[in-house]
Order: structure tokens, then sequence, then C-alpha cells
């Protein structure tokens, strides 16, 4: 083993590339070795260009994998988004961009095998050809039908692509251009990616130019193989140890108040309703967080807590939070399903005070942050918890917050472009508040 003061990059890479070639029962050695000398699994690089062509999907991507075998074309997991467009738009810049977005991203050219022991495998084709479509409409109504229909046409992960593109006229210089991508390849975070790279190689393309995008340095194929390798070597024992004593045994059911009793068997059926905090409001919630110590997520989320428990009467109430899960610099710039879900547990009693509220959030996102790394669906299996088609297990709400690149959208020549909300008239969850600020500080969900 290596002393301790080997910490350049080029030897913790060879520790690394040596890591993976190891079986099971010789990573968690080399780990605990790694461990005597104050490293561990996130103090080594990724190697790149490790995974091939053909590689194991993640945990998360098999989870998906699987629930589309049982309910094939379902929309629920689908992320569409869209821009409105004003002034006048290159439509051949448009396809060369996204073009050249295919090429710089494998994950817009993987698809989905089945390996001999019956789990899912990624491949990573060469070009499969731009799916990008020319629509029309004649008014609002009709756009806003192509764009719903757009979002929820399913997508096969055999075949691929599984992302598209369209673009709706409604005038020479008014478009909406849609994208839409299935969950298993992508997430929240990578739309904004994509956004942002498909801005750069369209003023490049305007010019005949090549897009000056830095070259990414991993696949997320790199990344599954590295995590999974991680977990192996007992990283997900540990985490995994930490949840089951934050969550026990027995997780209830929220039972929020509705006009009618929760059917049988999900539908997922759903509808989004938009709204917006004024200025003034968004500044106390800022003001407080600041006093308090916390992020603005801690206090959106204790208020959504005091709001789940006046409306249930319930007090152990369990939230799912998405996470980035990318806590290394190389991955920030990847298209892929990197996102992973945490239950954040609160007791939330009605004579507490929502500092007292704050603080107990608070704690309990630093420990939920320092045990990230393990999938939620190694969490789901452990726990085991009683299956029910009417409900999710572990977790029924969500909370989700975030901060988008909207800025950048104006960087296109010539244009006037703004995000645009889209339905695909489903939901996960029986009820997920998303909350996003920009770069002005506005808060809306």
């Amino acid at each position: 083993m290596s002393q301790p003061s080997m910490t350049s990059q080029s030897k913790l890479l060879a520790l690394a590339t040596r890591f993976l070639s190891l079986g099971s029962a010789q990573r968690r050695v080399f780990l605990n070795k790694l461990r005597e000398q104050g490293l561990d699994a996130s103090s080594l690089p990724v190697p790149p260009g490790v995974a091939g062509e053909r590689s194991p999907a993640s945990f998360s991507q098999q989870r998906l994998w699987f629930l589309e075998q049982l309910e094939p074309g379902n929309s629920t997991y689908h992320l569409p988004g869209a821009l409105r467009l004003k002034g006048e738009l290159n439509v051949g810049a448009v396809g060369t961009a996204f073009e050249r977005v295919a090429e710089r991203h494998t994950s817009l050219r993987t698809v989905f095998a089945t390996a001999e022991d019956g789990t899912p495998e990624q491949v990573i084709c060469g070009a499969q050809g731009l799916p990008f479509e020319r629509l029309h409409a004649a008014d609002e109504a009709e756009m806003q039908a192509l764009a719903d229909a757009f979002a929820r046409r399913p997508f096969d992960l055999a075949q691929g692509p599984l992302w598209r593109v369209a673009l709706i006229e409604r005038a020479a210089d008014d478009h909406v251009l849609l994208v839409c991508l299935h969950h298993i390849i992508a997430d929240g975070w990578s739309i904004q990616v994509l956004l942002l790279d498909f801005v750069e190689a369209y003023r490049a393309a305007l010019q005949n130019d090549t897009a000056s995008l830095p070259a990414l340095p991993l696949s997320y194929a790199d990344v599954a193989l590295w995590q999974r390798a991680c977990l192996d070597a007992g990283e997900g024992d540990r985490q995994l140890a930490y949840w089951q004593q934050q969550l026990g045994d027995e997780p209830p059911v929220l039972e929020l108040p509705a006009d009618r009793p929760r059917p049988a068997r999900q539908s997922f059926r759903g509808a989004r309703l938009p709204f917006s905090f004024d200025a003034a409001l968004s500044g106390r919630m800022r003001e407080l967080a600041r006093q308090r110590g916390v992020t603005l997520f801690t206090v959106l989320l204790a208020a959504y807590q005091v709001l789940l428990q006046r409306m249930s009467g319930q007090t152990d109430l369990r939230i799912g939070v998405p996470i980035a899960g990318r806590q290394r610099a190389e991955t920030e710039g990847l298209i892929g399903f990197f996102v992973n879900t945490q239950i954040l547990r609160g007791d939330v009693q009605a004579d507490a005070s929502f500092n007292q509220i704050i603080d107990s959030v608070r704690l309990a996102s630093q420990g939920a942050q320092a045990h990230q790394d393990l999938p939620f669906e190694q969490l789901v299996d452990a726990l085991a918890p009683e299956r029910s088609l009417s409900h999710n297990p572990l977790f029924q709400v969500l909370y989700n917050h975030q901060q988008r690149q909207d800025e950048a959208l104006q960087l296109m020549p010539g244009l006037n472009a703004a995000l645009m909300p889209l339905d695909n008239g489903s939901a996960q969850f029986d009820l997920a508040l998303h909350t996003w600020e920009n770069a002005a500080g506005e808060l809306a969900g």
C-alpha cells in the first residue's frame, strides 16, 4: 500500500484503477487500508473510460427499467422541458446544435439491453440521428395540446433514442422548442445542462464554428460502475446502517385530506399548480434563513412540514427529498440519472416553535448529506416495507428546491428565450412541492 503522503492526481488515479480491478472481498480490504491512511473512496478520482460500450445500469436506472417492464409506455418518468423563443430563429442551426450535443453526451446515445442474468445493461450507440420534429400550431390551445402529447408519447428503452426534440411554429418570429428525455438517462439537473450546451452550440452553429465547450472528463456509465464498486466494498453497508436507525421498521402512511378515498391502485394521474412568492415574502424568508444560519431550503422544508402536520394531524412525517448526487465537480457537466432520493424524517409537534422545527430540519439534513451515496433502491430493498399498489413505500410526499440558470438562455443571438412549464399529466407522489429561485432571487414553484 502506498504511503499517506502519496496524493498526486496521477497516483490517486492509479489507486482508483487498481481498486476497480479487485474482487469484492479484496475491495473491502483495500478500502479499509485507504481509511488507515486518511483516505476513502471519495478521495479517489473516477477512472475515465472504464465502462466501455456495454456496462451495468446504475441502481437508479435498474429500478426504472424494471418499472418499464411492468408498465410499458408510462409517461410518469418523462422529463419534458420547453423554451418559448421570440425573434429570428435559425431552424437549421437548431438541428445542428442538438446534433453536437448528442455527440458530446453518451447518455443521449444510450439504450438498454437485457444481460444474461436478466438485469439491464447500458449500451452506448453511435450516431442515432436527431429525433427532431417540426410542428405548426394555429393558436395557443393547439400549441399546448401538441406540447402535452409530445411529453406523454412513450419511449422504447431497447431501441431508443431516449430523448426527442420538437419545434412548434406559432409565427415566423414565435416558436416553442420542446425537449423530452426519459428519466432513465437524465434528471432535472441534466435538462439544464442540455439547454446550456444547446445555447452554446446554437451560437457556434450560427457562425459555422465549433462550440467552445470543455471536454467531458467522464461518462455517466463510468460513474455508475464506480458507484457499484464503492457500495460493494462496504460503503453501502455503513450508510444503510445509518438510514435503518433513522427510519425504523414501520413507516406510517401520510393521510392527507382528499375529496375521495385513496384508490386501491395508483393511477399516477396528476396536474401542476404553479405559484410564486412576491419579493417581500421571498426577502423575509431569506432573512430568516440568514438569522438562523441555515439555507433557504431548510426554512422552506420546515414550513412544508408545518403545513403537512396541520393538514394530516400526524407528527411523524417522512418527506422524500431529491439530492443532485453530483458531489464530484467532474460530474456537473454530464447528462445522466445522478439524482438520488433521501427521506428526511421530522417529529413535528403542534406546540413546537418554528425555530425548533428549523433546527430539527437542519440536523436531519446534515445527517442525510453525510450518508447520501446509498441508492434509494437499496434502502427500499433493505427496509422491505409492506407493499401496496395504493401508495408509494416509505414516503408519499416530496419536496425539491433548486436554483435555475435562466439567465444563460438570453445569450441566444436575436432571440428572447423563456422557460415554459409543461405538464405530462402524471404524478409520482400524493403531493410534490417544487420551488426554485433564479439569479434575481425570485422564488416560485
